[in-house]
């Protein structure tokens, strides 16, 4: 762990919020552009080989155990076996992604970034949830779900996807 004292503030209630937000779109593609080795929790420095899942299939099934979730939800009944089979045929499609892995924060949210007075991003903390992943979905699935409308279009911009291609992901 690094540290350092910053003369900054916490993002969330800044007024600069939806600049903050362009700003830590285009950090996040930043952060994206940093090729890892595996994927999941444990990468590249690690020296736990044991956990290391050099395949997406593996990552799923190892560190996700979506093999035995699925048998959860089939014999507890909580989906038809209609929605059942949607739900394996799509889990199918994602076990042959085939994305190069790369740097996530894991939580790149306003309350991780601590700004200057004038809104400019000096840091951004809170890194224990990073991961190997594939880049941007895993981080955006994160990073957009409580924002209103204009503060993801702001993530989007910034991150330069439109939200044509945000929509096709």
């Amino acid at each position: 762990m690094l540290q350092q004292k910053l003369d900054g503030e916490e993002a969330p209630n800044h007024p600069e919020r939806l600049a903050i937000l362009r700003e830590l779109g285009a950090y996040a593609k930043t952060i994206h552009n940093i090729k890892t080795n595996n994927y999941g929790a444990v990468f590249d420095w690690s020296k736990n080989q044991l956990s290391k899942n050099n395949t997406w299939k593996n990552y799923l099934h190892e560190e996700w155990k979506i093999p035995g979730r699925i048998k959860v939800l089939q014999k507890s009944g909580v989906l038809n076996r209609e929605k059942l089979g949607k739900l394996k045929a799509a889990i199918k499609k994602v076990e042959k992604w085939n994305f190069p892995h790369s740097l996530n924060h894991g939580d790149l949210r306003l309350k991780n970034v601590v700004v200057n007075k004038k809104g400019k991003i000096l840091a951004i903390i809170d890194w224990d949830n990073c991961t190997s992943h594939i880049a941007p979905y895993w981080d955006l699935s994160i990073a957009l779900h409580d924002l209103s409308i204009d503060g993801k279009q702001q993530f989007l911009d910034g991150y330069g996807i439109t939200a044509k291609e945000y929509i096709k992901m």
